[in-house]
């Protein structure tokens, strides 16, 4: 869980890294495939 709470919960708008669209589907959508890759990432390592 430590991906979760290190990306935390970005507002649609925001002007982050990886929020390309200010669509909230779309940055949830963004932020999931982050998330998701940290998990794999982390239990590669």
């Amino acid at each position: 869980m430590k991906a979760i709470a290190a990306v935390g919960n970005p507002k649609p708008g925001s002007h982050s890294t990886y929020t390309t669209d200010d669509s909230p589907a779309h940055s949830a959508a963004q932020w999931g495939r982050i998330v998701i890759d940290a998990a794999k990432t982390g239990a590669e390592r």
